[in-house]
């Protein structure tokens, strides 16, 4: 079944004649667990900074701001590092108008509206939803499954080319689970270190070539056939270097993720959705604070 996007303020009549007996989640950070964690204010860090090695920020939202450039300001790096979800937004009342957003900490360059939503809050986003969230969007696509799923927020744009509107995180997730991601300009990996000595994690950036979507319908019919190699040499045949080309494959087409053994929930017996999971989504039990034990809605039924 389809995902929908509306405003956090509409009413659950309006939704129950619109969609029937939709499940409805609030993503905004006023949400609910787990959902809230879907908010771009989440400080789910270290999620890199585009344009800046080895930096690392705690929300979207926070690097978004951070690197906002106004008339009285340039960078704030403590606005990056909130992990509050609060005094993260910086006004043109206080610090005149946005001059555009700076291409990495230091960088030497403003990127404009349209371009910062491509090459900074996209990947950054992205990145949350890959790597920071990944189970409550299997939990998702299991939803769908059952029936519509309503996803509430605060703006409902999710054309990044309307520059008029805010960009809607809440669509971006629905387009992220229904495999209709926006072209981005860049993409953020995560890659660990040569020098084995080395624990921590380094990111880098690979440009995200264009393709059409009649060379994109071969190269995932390549790899839906097992042969990711070949699929890459195939971008290469048209001039994208090989680099950039496995960045391709791997962010549009990734392979199937092994399953671990399921566990159950050591409250309600039920499956845990990842072996690392500390909130069951059955009976609602969060146990991320060991010494805190809470319980939340359900997502399912009791």
């Amino acid at each position: 079944m389809p995902f929908f996007v509306e405003h956090r303020r509409t009413s659950p009549n309006t939704l129950k004649a619109r969609y029937g007996d939709p499940v409805v989640l609030d993503v905004t950070s006023r949400g609910p667990e787990p959902w809230l964690r879907f908010s771009p204010y989440y400080p789910h860090g270290p999620i890199p900074i585009p344009f800046s090695p080895g930096q690392v920020g705690a929300s979207v939202e926070g690097i978004w701001q951070g690197l906002k450039v106004f008339e009285q300001a340039d960078v704030d790096r403590n606005v990056i590092g909130v992990t509050t979800m609060k005094g993260i937004k910086r006004s043109i009342r206080r610090f005149g108008q946005v001059l555009g957003h700076r291409a990495g900490l230091d960088g030497d360059r403003l990127l404009p509206y349209g371009e910062a939503r491509k090459q900074i809050y996209l990947p950054c986003y992205r990145f949350v939803l890959e790597t920071c969230v990944a189970d409550l969007v299997d939990e998702l696509e299991r939803l769908s499954r059952a029936g519509p799923v309503v996803l509430l927020d605060f703006q409902t744009n999710g054309d990044v080319e309307n520059l008029a509107t805010p960009l809607s995180h809440a669509a971006l997730v629905k387009r992220y689970v229904e495999g209709d991601w926006p072209g981005t300009e860049r993409i953020l990996h995560w890659s660990e270190s040569i020098d084995p000595n080395v624990k921590q994690s380094q990111w880098y950036v690979e440009t995200e070539p264009r393709v059409s979507a009649a060379l994109k319908a071969q190269v995932v019919a390549l790899v839906g056939e097992g042969d990711p190699a070949r699929a890459m040499r195939k971008l290469e045949e048209t001039g994208v270097p090989w680099a950039n080309s496995k960045g391709w494959v791997m962010a549009h087409v990734p392979p199937s993720r092994p399953r671990p053994a399921p566990i159950s929930c050591p409250y309600c017996g039920k499956l845990l959705r990842t072996m690392i999971a500390k909130q069951c989504l059955e009976c609602g039990m969060d146990w991320h604070d060991p010494n805190n034990v809470v319980r939340h809605s359900a997502a399912g039924p009791d």
